[in-house]
């Protein structure tokens, strides 16, 4: 009884095979198709290569961040770093006197934090849209670990100088940023004043 199904089974599948068309490579339709379809591929494999090499070229340079004036990759902190490790070496055993200065690098860090908080978003998607490159990639990472380093430095030295003053310093920072700010505005409206 099986082996009969198994000879039905057979001329079933006998019966497919001999009634699919056999296709010739040297049919003129199938060669066609063949074609069409290689030629398609071909084109777009060398398409890929070339925007992929002529991207590599592009982004690689990365001198138009640089341009713009927003690269990162030659970040540095500010002057008032240096300023105050100075200051906190000649003042030794007075450590109230370092409140100015630790103050003034405050006020400084807050500009280079600023910046790294409005244009991180935008460098953030550059990377993501392979707009830009791994050497200014890695020199935005680099510098919010420098900045983010930096914060705690001078939430530590703040706390040396006087406790709790490490949660205030940045508050106070920023108040004496805008006051400079507002100065600063203030003497620009006085010399158009005198100019008129």
């Amino acid at each position: 009884m099986e082996e009969q199904n198994a000879t039905k089974a057979g001329k079933v599948f006998e019966g497919i095979k001999t009634s699919l068309p056999k296709l010739d490579i040297f049919d003129p339709s199938v060669f066609d198709i063949k074609a069409v379809i290689g030629a398609l591929t071909l084109f777009g494999l060398i398409t890929y290569l070339i925007f992929s090499f002529y991207m590599k070229k592009v982004v690689s340079a990365d001198d138009f961040m640089t341009d713009l004036g927003i690269s990162f990759s030659d970040f540095e902190l500010p002057d008032e770093v240096e300023e105050y490790y100075e200051a906190k070496e000649k003042a030794k055993n007075d450590i109230m006197s370092l409140k100015n200065p630790l103050l003034k690098r405050a006020v400084e860090d807050l500009v280079v934090i600023m910046r790294l908080q409005r244009e991180g978003p935008g460098i953030i998607n550059l990377y993501k849209q392979a707009m830009i490159g791994e050497k200014e990639w890695r020199g935005f990472k680099q510098a919010e670990k420098i900045i983010n380093h930096e914060i705690e430095q001078v939430q530590a030295e703040a706390e040396l100088i006087e406790p709790g003053f490490g949660k205030l310093i940045w508050q106070r920072a920023s108040e004496i940023r805008q006051a400079l700010i507002l100065r600063r505005q203030k003497l620009e409206i006085e010399k158009l004043q005198k100019n008129e």
